[in-house]
């Protein structure tokens, strides 16, 4: 008699916040590796302090990439699971990390339709991997990374929010005086989660 071997899932590393973003859901991916080419934020990137510091860190990231590299479905299939387990509303793509490829953004797009009630949020510097005309489902929001010195497209700029960088040492002229200041607690104000084209927010170096 023939049996049926029940699939397993697969693990993906999903944390449930810290304490600078509060109660939310974030799931991110290695530092640099993910990253587009030549990107500037590499020798200061913030996230390759813990990448380096924390074993287990480095597990749970780079589990995440090995898995969506082995398959993207099973792998988003995975993370519509485990999203779906928690009350928290909001998620983020990427404490570390950036989005992949085209197939990745699919992915993306994919979770935030199949779960409507969360909201989600993705920085990026993939300009050439996001589309200001595409149609993308009301929960998620995509803001574009700006850096002094690096070259932001207009149409790009004008499409999605921004968020700018602040270096007293490397100034951005670029920065709007009307881009909002971060101070944390991304809980209590998710302004990121809604923020559209032409609305900015600025974050210090750190």
């Amino acid at each position: 008699m023939a049996t049926t071997k029940r699939r397993e899932r697969m693990r993906v590393y999903v944390s449930p916040g810290n304490t600078k973003l509060g109660k939310v859901l974030n799931v991110s991916l290695p530092p640099v590796l993910t990253c587009g080419k030549d990107v500037p934020c590499s020798k200061d990137c913030y996230a390759l302090k813990a990448w380096k510091q924390y074993p287990a860190t480095r597990f749970a990231w780079r589990g995440n990439y090995d898995a969506f590299k082995r398959s993207p479905d099973d792998y988003f299939d995975a993370l519509v699971a485990s999203f779906k387990k928690s009350k928290v509303a909001l998620v983020r793509w990427g404490v570390s990390g950036d989005i992949v490829d085209a197939t990745y953004l699919a992915g993306i797009i994919r979770v935030a339709k199949e779960l409507p009630k969360k909201r989600f949020l993705v920085y990026t510097k993939r300009y050439d991997l996001v589309d200001p005309t595409a149609a993308l489902p009301g929960n998620l929001t995509i803001v574009v990374s700006a850096w002094p010195g690096y070259a932001l497209p207009e149409h790009v700029m004008k499409g999605f929010g921004v968020a700018w960088m602040r270096d007293p040492d490397n100034p951005d002229a670029r920065i709007p005086t009307t881009a909002k200041a971060c101070n944390g607690g991304c809980e209590k104000c998710a302004l990121c989660w809604s923020l559209r084209a032409g609305q900015s927010v600025v974050f210090d170096k750190h």
